[in-house]
């Protein structure tokens, strides 16, 4: 398919499909790579304990502010935490599912 074609708009319904599921595949994995670190840090283990401004979660997690914040307000985009004014706390859905002893 030629550039023109692409930009005139006719992308035929195949070549579309293909480059949504690749941007599915990689979106996927940056979601993927927020659980995991969330659940190393042992992020929704301390909130289990009630809701945390983002300068609580970094002194009793022991990581940069700066670096942390990437990954609380991630994690509140895909649902796991819940923002109340400046404190985080888990979602339902982190609560049930991502703390030991919690489901």
């Amino acid at each position: 398919m030629s550039n023109t074609r692409i930009l005139e708009g006719e992308l035929d319904r195949e070549t579309i499909r293909a480059q949504i599921e690749i941007v599915s595949l990689s979106v996927s994995a940056w979601r993927a790579q927020v659980l995991y670190t969330g659940v190393r840090l042992g992020l929704f283990e301390c909130l289990a304990g009630g809701p945390r401004t983002l300068e609580e979660l970094s002194q009793e997690l022991g990581c940069p502010a700066h670096s942390l914040e990437r990954l609380v307000i991630a994690a509140h985009a895909m649902r796991l935490l819940d923002r109340e004014g400046s404190s985080y706390r888990n979602s339902k859905y982190a609560a049930g599912t991502l703390v030991p002893g919690q489901s």
